[in-house]
């Protein structure tokens, strides 16, 4: 594992979503995700929902 990509790819989350934690939402499908998200910052902003997923599955990838 590359804990250097897998900080810098947290940190890269967290400047979309700062107070949202990616164990949040890390074992939910994508369409589950696309909800808590939406739900929990009471946004319809797909492309920042997107941009925040397509990280979180990177980050999976690492681990």
């Amino acid at each position: 594992m590359n804990t250097y990509m897998l900080v810098n790819l947290i940190e890269e989350a967290h400047s979309i979503f700062d107070e949202l934690s990616i164990f949040e939402v890390i074992d939910l499908d994508r369409d589950a995700a696309t909800t808590k998200v939406s739900q929990l910052y009471k946004t319809d902003n797909i492309e920042m929902i997107r941009r925040y997923l397509d990280i979180v599955d990177d980050i999976k990838a690492l681990i």
